[in-house]
């Protein structure tokens, strides 16, 4: 499934303004990855998708996990 035209615009966008940089420092050392952290609590990133998917109500469970895995990965 590839996400819609937005999705990474929108979690991008949202994370960066929910996020804070030391939570994502301390996030990317504690996880030893090379991947992108926006420094956001799990309530932060539930209530984007949430709100994300009532935006979009065809949008099933499991294609929201995707897209906004994808969405901030890509």
């Amino acid at each position: 499934m590839s996400a819609p035209i937005g999705a990474k615009t929108y979690f991008t966008k949202r994370f960066r303004e929910c996020g804070t940089v030391e939570r994502a420092k301390s996030e990317k050392a504690y996880h030893k990855s090379s991947l992108r952290f926006f420094g956001v609590t799990v309530p932060e990133v539930r209530k984007a998708a949430r709100d994300y998917q009532l935006a979009h109500e065809t949008i099933s469970h499991d294609d929201l996990s995707c897209i906004a895995a994808r969405a901030v990965r890509d």
